[in-house]
């Protein structure tokens, strides 16, 4: 093992926060801004800007925001890219209230999406809406991220 030399990996976050292929999670009570957060960090994330202090490597970002109404998180961006003074080109942004990634029918739509974005990080806003379990039984809840897991090694 001491002989293997891995390879060379740059971070989509610095300091070992995001690497590609690996998750990071973000968590909190209701209203405490996780959403504005999600839509921040893909900014960031696109532009290769830095992010809470922390450098990135410029990706194509994609956001499935299953939550806010499509009104309200249009109002969101409208703001946030007032504030910023620019569009980010390669933040994409898919609001599907009823996207439920455990089913069929949405895994194969969403893999349609991803084969067409061709992102490098994919925020799912908020994660606990897209599975059609109880996320509080674990047997469920590890089937749900071995879906999560075959979409993010699937070549694109």
């Amino acid at each position: 093992m001491l002989a293997w030399q891995p390879p060379v990996v740059t971070e989509i976050i610095s300091n070992g926060i995001l690497h590609p292929g690996g998750r990071m999670v973000i968590f909190g009570r209701t209203g405490s801004w996780k959403s504005m957060l999600g839509i921040h960090t893909g900014f960031c994330i696109s532009e290769g800007t830095v992010w809470l202090g922390f450098k990135t490597m410029q990706s194509r970002v994609l956001m499935a925001q299953v939550e806010i109404p499509e009104v309200q998180l249009r109002r969101r961006v409208e703001k946030y890219v007032a504030c910023n003074g620019h569009i980010a080109p390669d933040f994409h942004l898919l609001s599907e209230p009823f996207l439920r990634l455990d089913q069929p029918l949405h895994a194969r739509e969403f893999d349609l999406l991803l084969a067409t974005t061709k992102p490098a990080v994919v925020i799912l806003d908020p994660l606990y809406r897209m599975p059609g379990i109880d996320i509080s039984k674990n047997h469920e809840l590890e089937q749900f991220m071995d879906t999560i897991d075959r979409l993010a090694v699937k070549p694109n």
